[in-house]
């Protein structure tokens, strides 16, 4: 998901600030101030497709220190209808 996303259809609008902060900076800030960590206690976050991309990305990180930053770059200028197809009657 981007991280700013409007829906054409409704209303509305996902804002998502920390989209572009890696999370053990988010991590180290909470620790600092204090704020607990919670556990995720979905059955199915322990075998998410979140988490299978987020091992696919720290693989290719270790061959390569760039591809973090080359994705967050990436969603600097997306053209949507390129993602979301709109559905045709």
């Amino acid at each position: 998901m981007l991280p700013k996303f409007t829906y054409k259809k409704f209303p509305y609008t996902v804002i998502r600030p920390l989209a572009l902060v890696y999370e053990k900076q988010i991590i180290k800030f909470a620790e600092k101030k204090g704020i607990n960590r919670l556990i995720c206690k979905c059955p199915y976050g322990q075998n998410s497709k979140r988490l299978e991309i987020r091992q696919v990305i720290d693989s290719l990180s270790k061959k390569d220190k760039t591809i973090r930053l080359n994705i967050f770059n990436s969603m600097n200028n997306v053209n949507i209808e390129y993602l979301v197809p709109e559905v045709r009657k």
